[in-house]
C-alpha cells in the first residue's frame, strides 16, 4: 500500500497569505491551482475521470456541509474570496507548520492502513487551505471538510484549532474507508441508497476499530466540537473586528452574504423507536438513486430545510447510524473482517446482515 501526503500547503502558503492585486493573484494561482501537473495534480487526475461532478458531491451540496468544501473548493478554496482575512490565513499556515500537520496526517493514514489496506493500491492525500470566511465550511462543517468518495484520493480541509485536531483521526479513517471502497468497486460504488449506507457503514466500522473508546463513531466527523462557538468568536474578534461570527459578511462570487445564525442540528444517537422506524423506512428505499432522497436519508430534514428543501420525515443524521448498524450486523453474522466488507457487493451485505428483514 502506497500513501503520499502531498506538500500542498507548503506550495500554496505564499499564494494564500501575501497581499497582492487580484489580477496578480490570479496570474500566480494559475500554475499552482489550475494547471494539471502542479501542486494539486492528483485532483486533476480524479477530475479527468469524474469531471466536475464528483461522487456524492450533489448530496453534500443539498445538505450544504460535510465533504462539500473539500471537493468543491469554493472560490479556489477561498483564495478569491475578498472577505477572507490574510492574517487569519497566516495564523492557519503557521499553525500547520508548528504542529507538523502533514506529518500527523501521514502517521494517521499509515495507522489506518494497518487496519485496512489494499496491497497494490496508492492513495494520494491533498491538504487544502481553509477559508475563515467560508459559511458552509466554518458554520455547517465546523471547520472540518474531508472527502474520500473517489478512488485513491483523500481531500482534507481542517481549521487547526485543538478541538478540530482531535477530530482528525476519525476524519481520516472515514475518508480512507470511502476511497478504498471506490478503489475496489469503481463506478459501481455509489449507485443507490444501499451503496451509500454500506460505504458509510464500513467507514464507521473502521473508525470504531481505530478509536475503540470514541462515542458514536459514525458521527465523529459531524459532531460540533464543544468549544467551536468560542473559536468562531475568537476568529471574528481577532481578524474581522466583529463581536459575533454570525454578523460577519462574506463574499460569494461577488455577492455579499451575512453568516447568520443558522446552524446544523446536533449530531446525536437515535432513540430505539426512531432507529427502528428509520430501518423500516430505509428498507423500502434501498434501490432509490435520487440525490434528494439520498441526502434526506443521510443528513435528515432539518439540515436540508436550511437549504430550502421540503421535509420528508427524516431525523437528523439518521443514515449514518443505520449504516453503522448495517455493517456491524453483517460483520458479526459472517464473522467477517473489514477487508471482507470492503470487497463484498452492497447487495450481499444488505441481504446477509438481515437488518432490513424486520424493524429492530
Amino acid at each position: 500500500m502506497r500513501i503520499q501526503v502531498h506538500p500542498t500547503l507548503e506550495n500554496l502558503r505564499e499564494l494564500f497569505t501575501l497581499a497582492r492585486h487580484p489580477q496578480e493573484t490570479f496570474r500566480r494561482a494559475g500554475p499552482l491551482l489550475f494547471d494539471p501537473g502542479t501542486a494539486i495534480a492528483p485532483l486533476y487526475r480524479a477530475r479527468s475521470v469524474h469531471g466536475r461532478r464528483w461522487p456524492a458531491q450533489e448530496l453534500m451540496q443539498l445538505a450544504g456541509c460535510d465533504g462539500l468544501e473539500a471537493c468543491a473548493g469554493t472560490q479556489g478554496w477561498g483564495l478569491f474570496n475578498p472577505a477572507r482575512s490574510l492574517e487569519a490565513a497566516a495564523w492557519e499556515f503557521g499553525q500547520n507548520e508548528a504542529l507538523d500537520y502533514r506529518g500527523q496526517v501521514t502517521a494517521l493514514l499509515e495507522q489506518v492502513a494497518r487496519l485496512l489496506a489494499l496491497p497494490d493500491a496508492q492513495v494520494d492525500c491533498l491538504l487544502l487551505p481553509c477559508d475563515s470566511a467560508n459559511r458552509s465550511l466554518m458554520l455547517f462543517s465546523q471547520g472540518l471538510s474531508v472527502y474520500g468518495a473517489a478512488p485513491g484520493l483523500v481531500l482534507l480541509r481542517l481549521w487547526p484549532c485543538a478541538s478540530n485536531l482531535e477530530r482528525l483521526p476519525a476524519a481520516l479513517a472515514r475518508a480512507w474507508a470511502q476511497t478504498l471502497r471506490h478503489l475496489v468497486h469503481g463506478r459501481e460504488t455509489l449507485r443507490n441508497l444501499a451503496d451509500l449506507l454500506v460505504m458509510e457503514g464500513i467507514a464507521a466500522a473502521l473508525t470504531r476499530r481505530l478509536l475503540p473508546d470514541l462515542e458514536l463513531p459514525w458521527l465523529a466527523t459531524l459532531r460540533e466540537p464543544a468549544d467551536w462557538n468560542d473559536e468562531l468568536t475568537r476568529i471574528a474578534r481577532t481578524w474581522y473586528g466583529s463581536a459575533d461570527y454570525s454578523d460577519l459578511v462574506t463574499n460569494v462570487y461577488g455577492a455579499p452574504q451575512v453568516m447568520g445564525r443558522d446552524r446544523p442540528p446536533p449530531a446525536l444517537a437515535l432513540d430505539a423507536d426512531t432507529l427502528a422506524l428509520c430501518v423500516a423506512t430505509f428498507a423500502d428505499m434501498l434501490d432509490d438513486d435520487e440525490p434528494l432522497t439520498l441526502a434526506r436519508a443521510l443528513y435528515g430534514d432539518e439540515l436540508l430545510a436550511l437549504n430550502g428543501h421540503p421535509p420528508a420525515g427524516m431525523p437528523p443524521w439518521a443514515g449514518f447510524e443505520v449504516a453503522c448498524r448495517l455493517v456491524e450486523a453483517w460483520l458479526a453474522r459472517r464473522d467477517a473482517t473489514l477487508a471482507d466488507a470492503l470487497r463484498a457487493p452492497s447487495a450481499q451485505i444488505i441481504a446477509e446482515s438481515r437488518l432490513f428483514d424486520s424493524p429492530l
